[in-house]
């Protein structure tokens, strides 16, 4: 009987440990990403503010109700609840996928807010869906954040 239950202990460590390991690959950097993999439309996810961003074939791109600390400047807030959701602008400007790095994108907006540059990560899980990944906090590995120092895009 006690052998019995120390298998199943194993079994069910195992299986808790296998699916830990799981959802940790479950993002990974789409590093072979390529200029159509991103065009097209894409919108926030989680509980703070709801905005989207559209990506365009020609390399132009137009932000609506972005929070103005993503956009327009370099955000004092290190965590997404830090963040002033209701402040938000619409924008727009120019976009490219950087190929030596494979998986960022790099953004010049152009009106909504002054000039700025800024960049981003793309993610893509086991079933080929990609994500955009703002880190907030720049001291943060951008391969292991924690949640509350990420903001996350989905493409529809």
């Amino acid at each position: 009987m006690r052998r019995s239950a120390a298998r199943w202990s194993a079994l069910v460590l195992c299986a808790v440990l296998g699916a830990s390991l799981a959802g940790c690959a479950f993002q990974r950097p789409a590093s072979d990403l390529t200029h159509k993999d991103v065009v097209g439309d894409w919108e926030s996810r989680g509980g703070y503010g709801s905005f989207e961003l559209t990506l365009f074939e020609d390399g132009s791109f137009e932000a609506h109700d972005w929070p103005r600390a993503l956009m327009c400047e370099q955000p004092d807030a290190r965590t997404a609840g830090a963040i002033d959701w209701a402040d938000s602008v619409d924008a727009s400007g120019e976009w490219q996928v950087i190929p030596d790095i494979g998986y960022q994108i790099d953004f010049d907006v152009e009106e909504g807010c002054p000039k700025r540059w800024w960049y981003t990560f793309i993610y893509r899980d086991v079933v080929g869906a990609y994500a955009m990944q703002f880190i907030l906090d720049p001291t943060k590995d951008p391969e292991v954040p924690s949640n509350d120092t990420v903001v996350w895009l989905d493409k529809k």
